[in-house]
């Protein structure tokens, strides 16, 4: 018997069905008759919600930055935390986030769906703060507490994001030397760009 979703319901669960899915098998060999299949749906009330897979795709991406969003802000506004163990609390939130969904991260940034991630998430336009928005108001918090050298804010935290980012791509791809020694290099790596950036860094 075919359970009985309503319409906002069938609509969250295709997208957590898919989000499942891609942690199993391909992007590539995921259907809307195996989704449909297993949620014991018909394709009719499936196109209600979606147009095609790659629609459907559109919503899985949107909802992994959503998600990545959720973890980074819950970090940045922990008033416990000082900033600079914000910043390295955002460095091992944000892996981790990659080594738990690996296959949704790789196509949040890949270029296997670059036009679908353009086209749902659209963040030059948007009116919503997204996960890096947050890392630069971290950055510009650091400046006023005179723990970053003041220079454009932007561009520190782009240096941070992408130390991290980096080696959450090393750990999900699985090389050996990055997983053995993890825990470490995350520190040791956030540790040295903050040193960097400290008042009394050389910078130009």
């Amino acid at each position: 018997m075919k359970q009985s979703y309503h319409h906002h319901n069938l609509k969250e669960a295709l997208i957590e069905e898919a989000i499942a899915f891609l942690e199993k098998q391909p992007y590539e060999s995921i259907t809307i008759r195996g989704l449909t299949n297993l949620l014991k749906v018909s394709r009719t009330a499936v196109y209600r919600h979606f147009s095609s897979k790659e629609e459907l795709f559109q919503a899985v991406i949107l909802r992994g930055f959503e998600r990545l969003k959720e973890k980074i802000e819950k970090v940045y506004k922990n008033p416990s935390l000082t900033i600079e163990e914000k910043i390295a609390k955002i460095g091992e939130s944000y892996i981790a986030y990659a080594l738990d969904f690996p296959e949704l991260y790789r196509l949040m940034f890949g270029d296997k769906l670059k036009q679908l991630r353009e086209e749902s998430c659209e963040i030059q336009n948007s009116d919503n703060q997204c996960a890096f928005d947050i890392l630069v108001a971290l950055v510009v918090d650091a400046q006023k507490e005179n723990i970053f050298v003041e220079v454009n804010p932007m561009e520190q935290a782009v240096a941070i994001w992408a130390l991290i980012h980096g080696q959450a791509s090393l750990l999900i791809d699985g090389h050996p030397m990055i997983l053995e020694q993890k825990e470490r290099l995350i520190k040791t790596g956030l540790s040295m760009i903050m040193k960097g950036f400290k008042p009394t860094s050389t910078l130009t």
